[in-house]
């Protein structure tokens, strides 16, 4: 038997799987490509008694470029808003915000009295110790593709992905 055959064989199957598994990681849309976002630190504080809406709270780390926090959804809840708090008229007040910028190199905080997700209609079973929260990001033009509008205009349009993570329930 030629060793020098049964050698090469090995190692092109190695060269063709790590040729595979780079092109996996810089092509596909998976959880990888966009490994530069993480969110930590993940709590959601229960309805009090008698009422029905929670909150969650996390850090959002930006290891890489911009983006920008769309929206959060939960299958604990049909309505799901990201809110902030506002210093008004000499009061703390409550608002609803569309998105939030997620900017490079930088941690954004989701804390009370400040950036948090509020969670209306609230149906949670007692115990739950942990809740899923799918939060849905769009990144700039770096990962964009551009489409035309109705007119013909080139339109950026962002590349939307999601990331899920599990908060724990507090108390």
């Amino acid at each position: 038997m030629n060793m020098g055959k049964f050698l090469g064989y090995p190692a092109i199957i190695l060269v063709l799987l790590t040729t595979l598994a780079t092109a996996y990681l810089l092509f596909s849309d998976k959880g990888t490509a966009y490994s530069d976002i993480r969110v930590e630190n993940v709590t959601l504080r229960p309805p009090a008694p008698g009422q029905t809406t929670a909150a969650a709270y996390f850090d959002v780390v930006n290891d890489g470029g911009a983006n920008e926090l769309l929206s959060a959804s939960t299958p604990i809840s049909t309505k799901v808003e990201l809110h902030t708090h506002l210093h008004e008229d000499g009061m703390m007040k409550m608002r609803m915000v569309k998105s939030v910028k997620i900017l490079p190199q930088q941690t954004t905080e989701f804390k009370r009295m400040g950036l948090h997700v509020m969670i209306f209609n609230v149906d949670l079973v007692e115990g739950t110790k942990q809740v899923p929260i799918t939060l849905t990001f769009a990144r700039p033009p770096v990962h964009a593709e551009v489409q035309k509008d109705a007119e013909g205009k080139r339109v950026v349009v962002p590349k939307i992905y999601t990331i899920t993570v599990l908060a724990q329930v507090e108390g």
